[in-house]
């Protein structure tokens, strides 16, 4: 592995991936936000719905 030299809140990673979740008892594709800070490694995961976007909750704290 490479080391990082980020200072804090300099940058971090986005991505989104498609899952599967059984549901309900139904079968459903979701997707996973997630945002991962360079500096300390910490990230959050989130299930969106991509018809509506990234939740403000998600953004916001």
């Amino acid at each position: 592995m490479v080391p990082q030299a980020k200072r804090p809140g300099e940058e971090a990673e986005v991505d989104f991936a498609e899952f599967w979740l059984d549901l309900a008892g139904q079968r459903r594709k979701c997707v996973l936000f997630t945002l991962r800070l360079s500096y300390s490694g910490k990230a959050v995961h989130r299930p969106v719905d991509r018809t509506i976007g990234v939740p403000s909750s998600v953004m916001a704290g």
